[in-house]
């Protein structure tokens, strides 16, 4: 999916439930997946790039993401209460110029295992509230590597 004025992908409400498998969602005017009300996400091999908006932004909502590519998008991830797993993937190159975050985390739970986050303009993972489990990364030429205003890990980082 390519070049919409808007987002990529959006779903809102509890039994919406995207499966994606080995996509590229790219050139969006907003985010390449916007999830909202309970909705799920469950990925292997997604590819978010260039979106104006966040590769993927989750607000009260679930998402398990495995083997993603999100490159210059303005943003990573935006996590607001909801509940995310990513593992295995890349977060790169996020632009925005109100953060250019990788990852931030607002409330609910963020799992964190074996991604690299790199070349981010603002911080590589930013812990604003919320507990999280953050293991076997790889932290690089980010704004900053890590920001944490939070002490409520799931387990050590």
């Amino acid at each position: 999916m390519a070049g919409s004025s808007s987002h990529g992908i959006a779903a809102a409400g509890a039994g919406s439930r995207l499966v994606i498998h080995h996509s590229r969602i790219s050139d969006n005017g907003g985010n390449a997946i916007g999830l909202s009300d309970g909705a799920e996400l469950h990925s292997v091999g997604l590819h978010a790039q260039r979106n104006l908006g966040y590769a993927l932004r989750l607000s009260n909502s679930t998402a398990s993401i495995q083997g993603a590519w999100f490159t210059g998008n303005f943003g990573g991830i935006r996590n607001e209460s909801s509940s995310l797993e990513l593992r295995d993937s890349l977060i790169a190159d996020s632009t925005g110029a109100t953060g250019g975050v990788g990852i931030h985390q607002a409330g609910g739970s963020l799992t964190l295992l074996n991604s690299t986050i790199t070349r981010n303009v603002g911080p590589g993972v930013n812990l604003v509230s919320g507990a999280y489990s953050i293991a076997n990364n790889i932290f690089y030429q980010n704004g900053e590597e890590l920001r944490a205003s939070i002490a409520s890990p799931l387990s050590p980082i």
